[in-house]
């Protein structure tokens, strides 16, 4: 990384401008850090900061990408006159210490505005449905009248044609009519028949689709295939008794294949018995154990975050799993290159236990590193 020091600055009484020269840069990976007294842009392989004399107001100040420089425009707070562009600093350790807080302040400003966003993307959302709905509604009304009106006139058309037909009916005519109405009304209506239901059921099926004798064997010899994939990390589910469905069981099948050195078949053992007990923090904090053994660190960290979700209230007698939890994440966010996270945590575990020399000399080298690597680059300036 390079860091960018030809840089130049101009200002008026309202505005600083700094000019950064960026060359050969792509515009799309490019970031870009715009805070009330900091600014920084990262565009492989250029870095450039500063931390500012006085304040800006971040949100009138803009940044403008050029073919060959980064130009800020930065409105002042106050009409003043800067002596210099950049505040002094003790040393890169308050340095960092600075650079730090901005950063977290930045975060937390982005997740708000993103968190805003959403908000009224949504009230948009549901907004355009009430219209939606709402003109529907319009549209079935003006149908329904439109067929309401249809129906009254063809019920009108029949009642004319009715008039217009009718004759009179000759009295022996009417008599026998009545006589006929009279024997129907008069006949029993046939018996109800009883209600009744039918049970069905499906034999089991490994498969979605309806089964074919002419699929069998293929189906068949899959099945037989998928059985020796699981057999072959030390665990299948499926084989176990009735009586060894128990997530302590489970717990221990892990166990034994962790110290056996099979951690495929160990996170095999705690997922299923995750799946049967999931807020058992232990299967977490074993497996997160397993998964750091095979080099899942990201994995490893989910589980320790898991285990120290199912760890709350914080008390006396799971202080040691909260320990292992926050050592443990914090040594795979070191492997994965978060160091500066990794150190908060063997801090937090030195705060829970102040008397371990070894959490205490592991913390150390992590802070050690840091301040190295944060000279590293002050030389390469």
């Amino acid at each position: 990384m390079l860091i960018v020091k030809d840089f130049k600055w101009s200002q008026t009484e309202d505005e600083i401008c700094i000019r950064v020269p960026l060359k050969n840069v792509s515009k799309d990976k490019v970031d870009i850090v715009t805070h009330e007294n900091f600014i920084k842009i990262h565009a492989s392989p250029y870095y450039f900061e500063a931390f500012l004399l006085h304040t800006i107001v971040e949100d009138k100040s803009i940044c403008q990408l050029m073919s060959d420089e980064a130009r800020f425009i930065l409105v002042k707070t106050e009409p003043v006159e800067w002596e210099k562009l950049e505040r002094d600093f003790i040393d890169n350790i308050e340095k960092l210490k600075v650079k730090n807080e901005i950063l977290a302040k930045v975060q937390e400003n982005e997740k708000e505005k993103i968190k805003k966003r959403l908000e009224l993307k949504d009230k948009i959302r549901r907004s355009e449905v009430e219209n939606a709905m709402a003109k529907d509604a319009e549209i079935r009304e003006k149908i329904e009248t439109v067929q309401k009106q249809a129906i009254q006139r063809e019920i009108s058309k029949v009642e004319e044609i009715k008039k217009s037909k009718k004759k009179e009916i000759p009295p022996k005519a009417t008599s026998r009519a009545i006589d006929v109405k009279k024997k129907i009304e008069y006949q029993e209506p046939p018996p109800v028949r009883q209600s009744g239901s039918i049970q069905i059921s499906f034999s089991k099926r490994n498969f979605l689709t309806p089964k074919r004798e002419s699929q069998d064997p293929a189906e068949q010899e899959w099945l037989h295939k998928a059985s020796n994939a699981r057999k072959s990390i030390g665990f299948v589910p499926d084989d176990l008794r009735p009586e060894e469905r128990d997530p302590m069981y489970l717990k221990g099948k892990g166990d034994d294949f962790f110290r056996q050195k099979n951690y495929l078949a160990a996170i095999s053992a705690y997922t299923t018995g995750i799946q049967l007990a999931k807020n058992c923090f232990e299967l977490y904090l074993n497996r997160s154990a397993a998964q750091f053994a095979q080099g899942n660190y990201q994995r490893c960290v989910e589980d320790c975050s898991k285990a120290l979700e199912l760890l709350d209230p914080p008390v006396a007698s799971n202080l040691k799993a909260r320990l292992q939890a926050l050592t443990r994440r914090g040594a795979a966010l070191s492997k994965l290159g978060f160091v500066r996270q990794a150190y908060k945590e063997f801090i937090a575990a030195v705060k829970l236990d102040p008397t371990d020399e070894l959490l205490k000399h592991d913390a150390e080298m992590l802070r050690a590193k840091i301040e190295n690597d944060y000279s590293s680059e002050d030389d390469n300036d």
